[in-house]
């Protein structure tokens, strides 16, 4: 096809435009999390029923470093 062959550069106006473009693809990084922290306090379930002693205890974590450029999500 003539349309996408290249031409004499005499034929051109203007600068000779660069046959490549260097450009910046960043490394995918992997989610990061902080150590568990404590365990919290007992919370009962029911708090009318603290008879049964049926309750959760919580401890938390935070995400340190989101992921990017990359598949992988971080875990909650």
């Amino acid at each position: 096809d003539k349309a996408s062959r290249p031409v004499e550069n005499k034929l051109c106006k203007g600068p000779i435009p660069n046959r490549s473009q260097l450009c910046q693809i960043p490394c995918p990084i992997d989610c990061q999390v902080s150590p568990w922290g404590a365990w919290g306090p007992c919370i009962f379930e029911n708090c009318d029923d603290q008879t049964g002693k049926k309750g959760f205890k919580l401890r938390k974590r935070r995400i340190t470093n989101e992921p990017t450029g990359g598949p992988g999500n971080c875990p909650h």
